[in-house]
């Protein structure tokens, strides 16, 4: 916080905080979204009295509002993966990893934590492919000014703080969809594909929802999640000596052919916690 105004009301927002959090451990939602209601009328009554403030005050109140919806956000994707509401939960993911990235760029406030526990756990869903989506438009105007955000005539920048606002880009007239691109990491992780006939499995979440629910440790429990590589054995090919003639009738030498095939590969997510039991484990 810059101004003496924010950092007294960083320090009134603790008790809150400090409610929500415990509400998520103890998956009771409703007193999170209590906790962070009572934080967002402190911010609110805060700022309907401040006609008067100045810039460095105004944008460290809009810089709280963000760290109330980070709290939100975080609430319900942890009752989302209870739930094993396992898209909504990836949605609710993609919104507070964006908010914290917020909250690291603008402020000084330590969500390192809540980083390195989410940002790992992205890595137990089963989506790797995702659509990007071009788009041509007439003109992006700037939220503050009202001006060609791309333009010399306007003064603002992308994602920076003015008087208490945000400055982006409203895009107006769009004239077509340009193309649709496939990628493993676009900037926006929720538009996200799947090969007809192979529907998504999500055993990671099950298994945190499980263990969640059943109190074996809770979410400030969690460190982080250590993904590595497994192999087991292809049931369906027979041992048989090396320069055999393969099994499946190629013709072929066995070490030529469905040798390779013995055994597959499966992610294995290892999430460490950050009390005893020390480790646990669970495929993905």
């Amino acid at each position: 916080m810059k101004s003496d105004g924010g950092k007294a009301l960083f320090t009134a927002l603790q008790k809150p905080v400090r409610n929500c959090l415990q509400g998520i451990d103890a998956l009771e939602f409703d007193r999170s979204k209590a906790a962070v209601e009572e934080a967002q009328a402190i911010l609110k009554q805060q700022h309907d009295g401040g006609a008067s403030y100045d810039e460095d005050t105004l944008n460290d109140l809009a810089i709280l509002g963000f760290f109330a919806r980070f709290l939100s956000e975080y609430a319900a994707f942890w009752e989302r993966v209870t739930k094993r509401e396992y898209e909504p939960s990836w949605m609710a993911l993609q919104d507070t990893l964006d908010s914290i990235r917020l909250l690291k760029r603008m402020s000084m406030i330590d969500v390192a934590r809540f980083e390195k526990q989410l940002g790992q756990l992205e890595q137990v869903y089963p989506y790797k492919i995702f659509a990007s989506v071009g788009c041509i438009a007439e003109r992006i105007e700037c939220s503050i000014c009202g001006k060609d955000i791309d333009s010399f005539e306007c003064l603002h920048r992308r994602g920076e703080l003015y008087m208490g606002k945000m400055a982006h880009g409203i895009v107006r007239n769009m004239k077509k969809f340009d193309h649709v691109a496939l990628t493993e990491n676009p900037e926006d992780k929720r538009c996200v594909m799947q090969v007809q006939g192979t529907p998504y499995q999500f055993p990671a979440i099950d298994w945190l929802a499980e263990n969640l629910t059943a109190r074996k440790f809770t979410v400030s429990d969690i460190s982080h999640v250590e993904m590595s590589e497994r192999r087991k054995r292809n049931e369906n090919i027979i041992r048989q000596g090396r320069n055999d003639p393969c099994q499946c009738g190629s013709g072929k030498k066995f070490k030529h052919c469905c040798s390779a095939k013995q055994y597959s590969t499966y992610p294995h997510g290892e999430f460490i916690l950050l009390r005893k039991p020390p480790r646990v484990t669970q495929s993905v």
